[in-house]
């Protein structure tokens, strides 16, 4: 059921066999590094649960449509988007509170909107699944809000929280979930994932990822080597190497060219 799904496996196999028993936890927490693929087997494991698989990967955030929409919230008011709660929901049985404004929190006003959806029936079949992706960036307001929700859950909800640190985490949020730890992947698991997306320069990707897949595809290797090569003439400088203005060509392009060099220092 998790086919295509690139390691981890010691997850995914936990996560078979307790939906093989029908015993599976009302609250998960997927916590481990960033790129590593704890939204997506929650998006993998909702679309087992409920179907519509193909709805439900609508509202993966690195799509480019969805990264735009959260990153346009954080030029909104705050009032704003309290009365708005950033949330992603595709097919109605699925739902994903991400990150929201400037300092991408997991706002109260989103942990209160969850509230009273988990109150409401499925539209089909008999479950629902939200997904609140980085859980551990709720501020302390919402932390306390969501703890009520776990709590008292409906008995249709099953409820998916990821974190990179689940000691992020209020110790009363943690007692509630079952925790899965994701780890780096390997090279080779990375190199396999990068392939077989038909990503260029796939091998210098892996390397680089720190064993993160969404890390390798999301790399941008032009802006890493111009910072690269920018660090390393700051070292020759700091060690008289090579003179000062040599940093200062780096440092005071002309042209339109200033501000994207500067932005990759």
């Amino acid at each position: 059921m998790f086919e295509g799904f690139c390691g981890n496996a010691h997850v995914t196999a936990a996560l078979e066999r307790m939906l093989e028993r029908d015993r599976l936890a009302q609250t998960l927490l997927f916590a481990g590094p960033e790129g590593v693929g704890k939204a997506t087997l929650a998006r993998r494991l909702a679309a087992r649960l409920v179907g519509h698989a193909e709805q439900i990967e609508r509202d993966d955030l690195s799509l480019p449509g969805n990264a735009e929409i959260v990153a346009a919230r954080e030029r909104w008011p705050a009032d704003k988007r309290n009365q708005d709660p950033l949330l992603f929901a595709s097919y109605p049985d699925f739902v994903t509170f991400p990150p929201d404004g400037p300092l991408r929190q997991i706002s109260i006003d989103q942990t209160r909107l969850l509230r009273e959806w988990a109150k409401l029936a499925p539209h089909h079949g008999s479950r629902r699944v939200f997904l609140i992706d980085h859980v551990d960036r709720a501020n302390e307001q919402a932390a306390n809000a969501l703890l009520k929700t776990l709590e008292e859950p409906s008995e249709y909800l099953i409820l998916i929280m990821t974190a990179e640190n689940a000691y992020d985490l209020l110790p009363t949020i943690r007692s509630r979930a079952v925790p899965f730890h994701f780890t780096p992947l390997s090279t080779e698991e990375t190199l396999r994932f990068v392939k077989a997306r038909g990503i260029g320069q796939a091998e210098r990707r892996a390397a680089l990822s720190g064993g993160s897949p969404g890390v390798a595809v999301a790399l941008d290797l032009e802006a890493y080597d111009k910072r690269r090569a920018a660090m390393f003439t700051l070292l020759k400088v700091a060690a008289g190497a090579l003179p000062f203005g040599q940093w200062c060509r780096i440092r005071r392009p002309s042209g339109a060219a200033r501000a994207r060099s500067w932005s990759c220092i």
